[in-house]
């Protein structure tokens, strides 16, 4: 399979933006929910927001011990 070609910060920002702003126009009855979805795509690439990764895996690997030790007890 061939490639895909490298996208750019730019289109990153812009290509949320443009589906929320047709949806938007299109369906305004699911316009919160699309633009709500859309909207942190936006932030990340700004670098608006900083997401907690290092949190999502201690807690996953926190669940995984938790759930160990209930199996280990039965």
């Amino acid at each position: 399979m061939k490639q895909a070609r490298p996208v750019t910060k730019t289109e990153k920002i812009k290509f949320p933006i443009g589906i929320t702003v047709m949806i938007d126009l299109l369906l305004p009855p699911i316009a919160p929910l699309i633009t709500m979805l859309m909207l942190g795509n936006p932030l990340k690439e700004l670098s608006s927001i900083e997401i907690p990764d290092t949190k999502i895996h201690n807690a996953n690997r926190a669940a995984k011990a938790a759930l160990t030790d209930i199996k280990t007890e039965e």
